[in-house]
């Protein structure tokens, strides 16, 4: 299996996206006292074929990964990050095989003006 990535750039947050993403375990899980920690807002959005299934990634310019989610499907990736950030999304672009740094190489080609 091919290492299938796309990225797109988050534009701007109108409305606030609807789904936060936390870092920590839920009050469920410590003994009622929640301790999590929101994350920070993405500014860029992979989603990476592997293995074990679709990943979409959010992170923000600083390489600072704020959430994943697995999908069954590329599109199931895209829907989901459409629900979350509204039409605020770019274009998603291909990501070459021979990328490995995926945030100076989007930093390159969606944030250049």
């Amino acid at each position: 299996m091919s290492n299938i990535r796309f990225l797109a750039r988050i534009t701007g947050f109108s409305p606030p996206p609807l789904t936060k993403h936390y870092a920590g375990l839920p009050a469920e899980l410590t003994g009622g006292k929640d301790m999590r920690g929101e994350m920070s807002l993405p500014s860029l959005l992979v989603i990476e074929q592997k293995p074990d299934g679709i990943f979409l990634y959010r992170y923000t310019l600083d390489q600072q990964c704020v959430g994943d989610t697995w999908h069954q499907s590329i599109d199931e990736a895209k829907d989901q990050a459409a629900i979350e950030y509204h039409e605020q999304i770019s274009a998603w672009h291909d990501i070459p095989p021979d990328v490995s740094d995926v945030i100076a190489y989007a930093k390159r080609i969606l944030y250049q003006h």
